[in-house]
């Protein structure tokens, strides 16, 4: 129960963005007990010199199997919510990293230079961690324990930079989010205000309540808040959000 609450708190932090239309869930081939499922080292994708702090390797010690979460902005080219989740059944105990989509990957000369190769190079945003999957499927590069080159680069570069090993891995997209809190018997929260859309048709009422998969993804989407007129109110937008 303690995982899937976990689980429950990834999709929760993934619906703020966007998601796959579709699900995706795969095993690693290998135990991370038994073979390491990610083969990559810092000296293979990253720049010279570069080594992994021990900080995250000493929170998720090699009892933990790891499972990386991922959702991404509905153009199939970026991770926004990037969470490793480690579970040590022995122990019960489970862990939550999160790491931040504008993480600077210091990709090493090889890398760099398939980069310039595919005229990705000049392309914004392409030395963060969001877009390593996107640069893992042009690069064609090998399927080193996932059956997608994508993902094993995505695996493989996060390996690379903070040394924890993934396993496994899955990508939530809204309708997972929604079964998620329908199968804990839906999420009790405060609403601080009318949520009402742009003709100002009111969709959830202020107050205490209990919401359904569908009300906690309407809610948790809401960016833009409107009066009952259907008059824009001014807000932080993603950041109320």
């Amino acid at each position: 129960m303690k995982l899937f609450k976990t689980c429950l708190a990834a999709a929760i932090a993934c619906s703020l963005f966007y998601s796959l239309p579709v699900n995706k869930i795969q095993e690693a081939t290998t135990e991370v007990i038994d073979v390491p499922c990610v083969q990559a080292s810092p000296q293979e994708l990253l720049s010279d010199g570069y080594s992994p702090p021990d900080t995250l390797q000493k929170m998720l010690s090699p009892e933990y199997k790891n499972t990386l979460i991922l959702c991404t902005d509905g153009s199939e080219m970026l991770y926004d919510s990037i969470f490793i989740i480690g579970h040590n059944k022995a122990a019960n105990s489970v862990k939550v990293i999160s790491l931040p989509r504008d993480l600077y990957v210091p990709y090493g000369e090889e890398i760099r230079q398939q980069l310039v190769t595919h005229n990705l190079v000049q392309e914004k945003g392409i030395f963060k961690l969001n877009i390593a999957g996107f640069i893992g499927q042009k690069i064609n590069y090998p399927s080193t324990c996932f059956e997608d080159g994508d993902i094993s680069f995505m695996a493989d570069t996060i390996q690379a930079m903070t040394g924890v090993v993934v396993s496994n891995y899955a990508i939530f997209n809204f309708k997972t989010f929604e079964q998620l809190v329908d199968t804990v018997g839906g999420i009790t929260l405060n609403i601080p205000m009318d949520i009402r859309d742009g003709n100002g048709t009111l969709l959830l009422p202020k107050g205490t309540q209990t919401l359904s998969g569908k009300e906690a993804l309407l809610y948790a989407r809401t960016r833009m808040f409107y009066d009952e007129t259907g008059s824009l109110l001014p807000s932080g937008g993603d950041f109320t959000r």
